[in-house]
């Protein structure tokens, strides 16, 4: 596809010569897409409201948001899709339209072939509302425009050295890294994408081979388990966000694979920031049209056409560290540094410390009112692995300060992280008030 910016429009034109998409074994041709785009933008013109867009399936998900885009409508992009969360969204929004895998693909059964249009969409258009994981406290809602996404999606087709084939992910299209890594970035470049979201090795593998792909976006804690499960994924470029990547796993994956895994930095309210390959440079370095700067309380700071919020300009809550080359060093959130007994205790750290242990494949560490009058704060810990609580604390004796050993440690088979890796607070609690 080329992306034409034709005054305040943008227009896409396929190539007719090569798939836009890949089902299974079957390749999906740029004429199938655009006729299954105009047959839903008909369903979505006929209501009033903006598109709940609830498609799983990679092709289905994007043939919807380009036919919302076309019928200019806007995408509710939720984070998940827990019952409660969708009657809130629903509550708050003004939705016209609600389209899921299944509602989808019978509109497209139930309709006749259409004419097919080229693509165009105004780039001030309202393009998605996308709400943030809630890691951090309550999630929020964003809104991006056509614009912001597309130019993001072709400066990312530019710059980074994609191989010339199928990109095959395992992560969400809904969250905006998925988005824009495994939908709008391949269309920008012309690269056939993945229909569907495998997460086991072995899928990984089948879903590759499948299509000659040479690309994998995905997660930290994915890279991990496939690296455990002994993935056999030589020479495959892979991309990894939404949460920092584990030095021992960058170094781990080089040496498996012959191939640094490209880390993206970036949020939902800046799309991504910058990029790195941790084992040849530990730093970070900005990706074209971004500027950053450290305030004065060593906060980084994000100007960049890819903001959706204010003049383009966003306050970070990440400490970061200035080079003079302009890369930068990313030393933990904020609100991760915590004071205990007049202590500051950085969570990350003791989350290292638990996942360097070895029956202990993943961890996640909070900081919450403490019970004694004696701090402010304690340290709780849920911990998924083979070993007993007592022997976790046991192990931490060597590793950390008393203060940072965590006062409760909840083991449980696996943590509730969502689809794109992340573990909202509210779930992390919710682990103990159950064991309570």
């Amino acid at each position: 596809m080329t992306l034409l910016r034709l005054g305040d429009h943008y227009r896409m034109q396929f190539d007719d010569r090569r798939p836009v998409a890949w089902c299974g074994d079957t390749p999906i041709a740029a004429a199938q897409l655009l006729g299954d785009v105009a047959r839903l933008r008909r369903h979505i013109e006929a209501q009033e409201g903006d598109l709940l867009l609830l498609c799983r399936r990679r092709y289905l998900f994007a043939v919807t948001l380009l036919a919302a885009w076309s019928a200019g409508r806007q995408a509710i992009l939720p984070p998940a899709q827990h019952a409660p969360l969708l009657a809130a969204i629903v509550a708050e929004q003004q939705i016209g339209i609600t389209l899921d895998d299944e509602q989808a693909t019978a509109l497209l059964a139930a309709d006749a072939p259409l004419a097919a249009p080229p693509l165009q969409f105004a780039a001030a258009a309202a393009g998605v509302l996308l709400y943030t994981s809630g890691s951090t406290g309550a999630p929020k809602a964003i809104a991006k425009t056509v614009g912001q996404l597309l130019v993001e999606a072709q400066m990312l087709a530019d710059h980074l050295p994609w191989p010339d084939g199928a990109v095959v992910a395992s992560v969400p299209p809904a969250h905006l890294y998925g988005l824009t890594f495994s939908v709008l970035m391949p269309l920008c470049r012309n690269l056939p994408f993945v229909d569907g979201t495998p997460l086991h090795a072995g899928e990984v593998v089948q879903a590759l081979r499948e299509c000659g792909s040479g690309t994998l976006i995905s997660v930290p804690i994915h890279l991990r388990a496939m690296l455990e499960q002994g993935a056999e994924l030589d020479g495959v470029f892979t991309v990894a966000s939404a949460g920092p990547l584990p030095e021992e796993v960058a170094h781990a994956w080089q040496a498996r694979f012959g191939n640094d895994a490209c880390e993206i930095y970036g949020s939902s309210e800046t799309g991504a920031i910058a990029s790195r390959r941790q084992r040849l440079a530990p730093h970070w370095q900005p990706l074209p049209g971004v500027e950053v700067a450290v305030d004065g309380d060593g906060l980084l700071q994000i100007a960049s056409p890819y903001v959706s919020v204010g003049d383009g300009r966003f306050a970070s809550q990440d400490r970061a560290e200035l080079f003079a080359d302009g890369s930068f060093a990313l030393l933990g959130r904020s609100d991760a540094i915590v004071k205990i007994a007049g202590r500051r205790v950085a969570l990350p750290a003791v989350e290292q410390a638990l996942l360097a242990l070895p029956a202990v494949t993943d961890a996640a560490v909070v900081a919450v009112p403490a019970s004694s009058h004696l701090r402010e704060l304690e340290l709780w810990a849920a911990v998924a692995g083979s070993v007993e609580a007592r022997a976790i604390r046991a192990a931490l004796q060597s590793r950390l300060d008393p203060l940072e050993i965590p006062r409760r440690i909840k083991v449980v088979e696996r943590l509730p992280r969502e689809a794109n890796g992340k573990l909202a607070r509210q779930q992390l609690l919710a682990l103990f008030e159950a064991a309570a």
